[in-house]
């Protein structure tokens, strides 16, 4: 099955320890002498698609990922996209089947508070990023699709529990999950 296919894999090289930067690279499957650099001043923290198929990085950052700019880059059109300015490490992540992304922007540490976007891929391609709620302490993914998104909010850091919401598919309703959840939902 073609589902399973592994388009390549994701490396870093040139690598600043100090700075927790490095290049970014991709290597397609089967193919020798094929690595295609994606993108220099890339921080460390990456979220690639479990197929190969593409893969979020950060540039612009501090020694600590602080203040950087997110970019989708697709193996299928061999291109970057710029989603977002001030991103952190870690607020990002790609949809369980690769079709889809979804973000934190303008992520208050102190109020475990931000901004969650999500946004669908055609054959590799970026699309509209659409705001799927504010206030929400955490992304975790979504489903097959791509089109329902699962998400905490009101996270509690004396007790270290939070409300897991579920917008629907193709919808803008929201449904809070369990009350009081401690752990994260598996895909």
């Amino acid at each position: 099955s073609d589902v399973y296919k592994r388009q390549g894999i994701f490396f870093m090289d040139n690598a600043n320890l100090n700075e927790n930067k490095g290049s970014l690279n991709f290597s397609k499957s089967g193919e020798k002498k094929s690595t295609v650099k994606i993108a220099d001043d890339v921080y460390y923290n990456i979220a690639a698609a479990k197929d190969g198929s593409g893969v979020m990085y950060l540039t612009g950052t501090d020694k600590y990922g602080g203040g950087g700019t997110l970019y989708y880059w697709s193996a299928l059109t061999n291109t970057s996209t710029m989603l977002s300015e001030n991103v952190l490490p870690g607020d990002y992540t790609i949809g369980q089947n690769g079709n889809s992304l979804l973000y934190l922007t303008e992520y208050n540490s102190e109020y475990y508070v931000g901004d969650l976007y999500l946004v669908k891929l055609n054959k590799g391609a970026v699309g509209e990023s659409k705001k799927v709620d504010s206030d929400v302490y955490k992304a975790f993914g979504t489903n097959p699709s791509g089109e329902a998104v699962v998400y905490a909010k009101n996270y509690n850091d004396e007790n270290m529990c939070f409300e897991t919401y579920l917008m629907k598919a193709n919808s803008d309703e929201k449904v809070m999950v369990p009350a009081g959840s401690r752990c994260e939902p598996v895909f």
